[in-house]
């Protein structure tokens, strides 16, 4: 360890360590199934011992342990990026109406039992019921557009700066003595709850 890396407010070396690997050490995944099992006395109706009734059942732990300090030290979160809206959406609502809309005209057929008339509204009524749930739903279509863009744009202007902020924090050092983060090279310190003034985001 080079004299750089001291602590700048203890000037001293030997209870420094880089905040990657006490996060790494202080980080545990738990992954795997819990099985339960029980027994239960049967009784009838006198209150008479029958048996034994069994149970069974199981659960599924797939959690992640920190300890306090981890907590603090930990890396600046990742933005989320924003999901395309699917396109599929306004399809979905169109062929629902053709769906509904041809079995209520086959109905009316079949209670009028006048199938001519079922196959000439067999096919006009769903075409225009379906241009017309097209004609609905193109507009909200669009609003998800563009509240996806709107999102998109937030996202990359962010993405950078937490970029930055990450790169800073891979540096950083905790010393045990004083309770304090550093960058190495800087006169600069702070608590791990005030972590965030160490970073640099201009």
């Amino acid at each position: 360890m080079t004299s750089m890396n001291v602590c700048p407010k203890c000037g001293q070396v030997d209870q420094i360590q880089k905040l990657t690997a006490i996060v790494s050490a202080g980080t545990h995944r738990t992954v795997g199934t819990i099985a339960t099992y029980g027994r239960t006395n049967v009784y009838n109706r006198d209150f008479e011992y029958t048996g034994n009734a069994y149970s069974s059942s199981s659960t599924q732990v797939n959690t992640v342990a920190r300890t306090e300090l981890t907590q603090k030290l930990s890396p600046p979160q990742r933005p989320n990026q924003p999901i395309k809206p699917s396109d599929d959406v306004g399809t979905i609502e169109i062929v629902i109406g053709l769906i509904i809309s041809t079995l209520i005209l086959c109905v009316i057929a079949f209670s009028i039992d006048s199938w001519l008339w079922m196959g000439v509204s067999c096919i006009a009524v769903p075409a225009v019921i379906g241009v017309l749930i097209g004609w609905l739903t193109l507009p909200k279509s669009q609003e998800r557009e563009e509240r996806y863009q709107l999102m998109m744009k937030e996202y990359l202007e962010i993405l950078p700066q937490w970029e930055k902020m990450h790169k800073q924090w891979e540096q950083m050092y905790y010393c045990y003595r004083d309770d304090v983060v550093f960058i190495p090279g800087r006169e600069t310190y702070a608590k791990p709850d005030d972590i965030e003034k160490l970073y640099i985001r201009a």
